[in-house]
């Protein structure tokens, strides 16, 4: 959103940017506009002292990278803090970057990849500095989704480095083409500096404002094909270092089974006839979550999307945010089209396939690697008793693990396992703690931890399905 002193100031400059030149050494004529790196020569610094600071009280802080998301959100754990181990989700101030994952525009990979390029280097060599919207001492604000607003400060190649060696990465981003104007009313003093590196990179047509294709931006038709021959590609990719997925950044249009929805995804499977194995896919939505029609397991759904190798979140479809229409005879052709209704749907071939297992052999896949009901419905039988409990930075997310089985469960809204006492909500350790359960139903998924190790887990469709035995 472009603020109205940004539009002022943006008016005011116009399209023209007094840029210096530089004279040839035979003294004839100037070379030409002079490229100006605003983010290197000193015009933005920080101006607040940073060692020993704990970011949720003073507003800055030194950090670790935890997870780089796309070109200006990633998130962050604090080296220094007194009053909360969070991980920070930071929003990078001053700047809008095209999207790369539940939508995904030109020069949106682009930017996704230039952020994380540098964010590692820093991680790895050097220093990240997290700076709150105030050029004084003061707790940080959040945007309306609860991000941190933030200035990202790296350097490279120098650890704890001093303040004045800091580059603001929001700014590098703005002057490489790679964003277009955010708001920056809460730091008037940045208007100008951010108003000119946007201004020159139009004028020298960097990246987005090249006015060239993207070349990392797929413009082709989408094509028609099968979870079973993407999946059985993606787990090629994963077994076979090296190998190259045929799919990856393709445009398809593919047919499956909701299994169910979870976590911002759309999992849908489909049965190989050949082999009789099921192949479960995850179809990133975005952060606006589809009408209730589309998700309901059972449902046979067409939906186009583009295949995405994510470091992050692993193999799955994106760009699907936007394409669910209320009103489904509206529906454009690349949006998600349903084909059969759950109560329709009684054919072997389609129909919902579930997974009913006992914690010794959900052992045993996770001890095999075996991925036959990934991104499926299962249940296990068994009771399991609760001997881990983890809560998100947020406060709003679970995890908990089992003394009988080597998987977890991830749990997105409050539980209350009591259905005497539906208010009386698990949030703690010690009410986790020692609890037996049973999963009557949900998805069965992977991730890779930081340290590069794969997980199993369950998302809860609905926390009903999880149930509280004794």
């Amino acid at each position: 959103m472009k603020n109205s002193m940004f539009k002022k100031v943006l008016v005011g400059i116009g399209a023209t940017l007094l840029l210096s030149s530089t004279i040839g050494c035979n003294n004839s004529k100037p070379s030409g506009p002079k490229f100006i790196d605003y983010a290197h020569n000193g015009s933005c610094t920080l101006s607040l002292n940073y060692a020993g600071v704990d970011f949720f009280t003073k507003g800055v802080g030194e950090f670790d990278l935890w997870m780089a998301i796309d070109g200006d959100t990633a998130h962050f754990t604090p080296k220094v803090t007194t009053t909360s181990t969070e991980t920070v989700k930071a929003r990078f101030y001053g700047i809008d970057t095209p999207e790369s994952t539940g939508r995904v525009q030109e020069y949106g990979k682009a930017a996704s990849n230039f952020t994380k390029e540098k964010l590692k280097n820093a991680a790895a060599n050097g220093t990240i500095v997290l700076a709150g919207v105030s050029s004084a001492y003061a707790e940080p604000t959040t945007d309306a989704n609860g991000r941190y607003l933030c200035c990202v400060w790296i350097n490279e190649t120098e650890k704890h480095a001093p303040v004045d060696t800091l580059v603001n990465l929001n700014l590098w981003i703005m002057q490489e083409g790679l964003s277009s104007a955010g708001s920056v009313e809460k730091m008037p003093e940045y208007v100008d500096v951010f108003t000119n590196a946007l201004l020159q990179a139009k004028e020298f047509k960097k990246n987005m404002y090249s006015g060239l294709p993207d070349p990392d931006f797929n413009y082709g038709d989408y094509v028609t094909t099968d979870i079973c021959d993407i999946m059985r590609e993606a787990y090629r990719t994963m077994d076979e270092p090296g190998h190259e997925n045929e799919y990856n950044n393709m445009n398809v249009r593919i047919t499956g089974t909701v299994t169910g929805y979870a976590n911002n995804s759309l999992y849908i499977q489909k049965l190989d006839l050949d082999e009789g194995i099921y192949y479960g896919i995850n179809c990133f939505c975005g952060m606006t979550k589809p009408n209730a029609r589309y998700l309901i397991p059972g449902t046979v759904l067409e939906v186009c999307g583009i295949v995405q190798e994510s470091e992050n979140f692993g193999f799955q479809v994106t760009g699907l945010e936007g394409r669910f229409p209320n009103v489904p005879s509206l529906a454009k052709d690349t949006d998600a089209h349903i084909l059969l209704k759950a109560e329709e749907n009684t054919d072997p071939e389609t129909a919902l396939h579930q997974f009913n297992e006992t914690a010794a052999s959900i052992n045993e896949r996770v001890r095999e690697n075996n991925r036959d009901c990934v991104n499926s419905p299962i249940s296990i039988r068994d009771d399991l008793t609760v001997n881990y409990f983890n809560v998100s930075a947020d406060g709003k997310k679970w995890t908990v693990g089992f003394a009988e089985a080597d998987i977890s469960v991830y749990i997105t809204e409050a539980y209350a396992g009591d259905p005497t006492k539906p208010n009386d909500t698990w949030i703690t350790k010690e009410q986790w703690m020692g609890k037996t359960m049973r999963i009557d139903f949900g998805i069965y998924v992977w991730h890779t931890t930081v340290s590069g190790q794969t997980r199993y887990q369950v998302l809860l469709q609905n926390s009903s399905d999880f149930v509280w035995v004794h």
